[in-house]
């Protein structure tokens, strides 16, 4: 099994931080680096219909072109 810091370590490799913009969001924006994933979900952004299809495939990953927030949430209801 790979885990998400495995599968962040490729990307990073791949694609290294460095070449961000300023305002890129790069990044685990949620989870455990721990946590082991048997299926990745790829997609373009993190929208309720690609977490259902994340859920309705067994995905414990979601890797997405465009960060979940853009700027940083002042509250989560």
């Amino acid at each position: 099994m790979a885990t998400i810091r495995e599968i962040y370590n490729v990307l990073f490799d791949f694609a290294p931080a460095d070449m961000k913009l300023d305002w890129d969001n790069v990044g685990l924006a949620c989870g455990h680096f721990d946590a082991e994933v048997h299926k990745i979900l790829v997609a373009l952004d993190p929208m309720p219909d690609v977490i259902d299809e994340a859920k309705k495939v067994g995905a414990q990953c979601i890797v997405t072109h465009h960060p979940l927030f853009f700027d940083p949430p002042r509250a989560i209801n």
